[in-house]
């Protein structure tokens, strides 16, 4: 399951936004992905939504749709994981957790057909 987490400096200022991170934690190994949002530590609770990490409504009238938003990324990136988990069982590592964060596609679905069909065609025309 993955949460977002605050980066936070170890003396924080008053007052300064930070940015916020997607997080998942592997094999006691933690990847993390920025979502381009920074907050000010005042506006964040990181207790919120069964411990995934909120915005608080004091963050003005944006809060809920930047929740939603926070919202769906990390149910989207945990059910992809599930799914790649049932199609390949005990084969999640750290490059599958960093290719999902990315969105990055893992594998061709076609298997290179296309350059098997130029490949072919050019050899018939020779």
């Amino acid at each position: 399951m993955g949460k977002y987490r605050l980066r936070l400096p170890r003396v924080p200022e008053s007052g300064k936004a930070y940015p916020l991170d997607l997080e998942y934690t592997w094999n006691r190994q933690i990847y993390r992905k920025s979502v381009n949002i920074v907050i000010d530590p005042s506006h964040w609770n990181q207790e919120g939504n069964r411990g995934r990490g909120e915005v608080r409504a004091s963050y003005g009238s944006e809060y809920k749709r930047v929740n939603a938003f926070l919202l769906e990324k990390v149910e989207s990136t945990d059910l992809k994981l599930a799914e790649y988990n049932q199609k390949h069982p005990n084969q999640i590592n750290g490059e599958v957790i960093t290719g999902f964060l990315q969105d990055k596609p893992l594998s061709r679905v076609d298997e290179g057909a296309l350059a098997y069909f130029k490949r072919e065609h050019l050899l018939e025309e020779t």
